[in-house]
């Protein structure tokens, strides 16, 4: 049995000023405790950051598919009905 979270929800609220430096440092504490990717939802611009790695992200937009993969295989969701 593996001690490492399968999905790590984090809720923090992001501002400008803030997100670049509270970012990193999170991305990377989650991918030194074994996380495979993090999503952080962007409402004010209708998005979705797909890391892979603390620093290798994709930007989803609208009509992109966020699809899981390992623990959440199988889950996949147009960006854009997270935000109707």
């Amino acid at each position: 049995m593996s001690s490492q979270p399968s999905v790590v929800p984090n809720r923090d609220r992001l501002t400008r000023a803030t997100s670049c430096s509270r970012r990193a440092r999170s991305n990377r504490e989650y991918f030194e405790i074994g996380v495979d990717s993090v999503w952080i939802v962007e409402p004010e611009n209708t998005a979705v950051l797909v890391y892979q790695s603390a620093t290798d992200f994709a930007r989803l937009g609208n009509d992109d598919v966020l699809k899981g993969d390992g623990t959440l295989a199988g889950f996949a969701l147009r960006v854009g009905d997270l935000f109707e």
